[in-house]
Formats: C-alpha cells, structure tokens, sequence
C-alpha cells in the first residue's frame, strides 16, 4: 500500500504550530503594550499593535494554503 500525504491536514498542522509559537510572542508584546500605554507612549502602542496583528494574521497566510 503506498503511503500518502493529507495536505489539508498537514496544512492545518502548519497553522497550529504557527499558533503555538506565537502565542508566549504575543503575550511578551501584551506586556510590552501595557509598558507602552501606562508611559502614554502612542507611538510604540501602534508599533506593537502592528506586530501584534501580523502575529495574527500568519495562520491565515496564503503561502500555507497555496503549497
């Protein structure tokens, strides 16, 4: 019997390993963002917010679904 490859698996595979890494790195920027809004220091909120988001936005990158 041949061995196969269920690529919606793997690729849902890859999604939640992107998940599990991100989420100390997000939780490392909360506590950045805290530092950030009690210093009122907008400019770096936005910084991080902006890190945040593409932390977010990486299981749904369409390089996972097009491989």
């Amino acid at each position: 019997m041949p061995i196969g490859v269920n690529i919606p698996k793997a690729k849902e595979l890859q999604k939640e390993r992107f998940r599990q890494v991100r989420k100390p790195l997000l939780e490392a920027l909360d506590i950045d963002y805290q530092r950030a809004d009690e210093a009122g220091d907008a400019s770096k909120k936005t910084e991080i917010a902006t890190k945040k988001q593409a932390l977010r936005d990486a299981p749904a990158d369409s390089k996972i679904d097009a491989a």
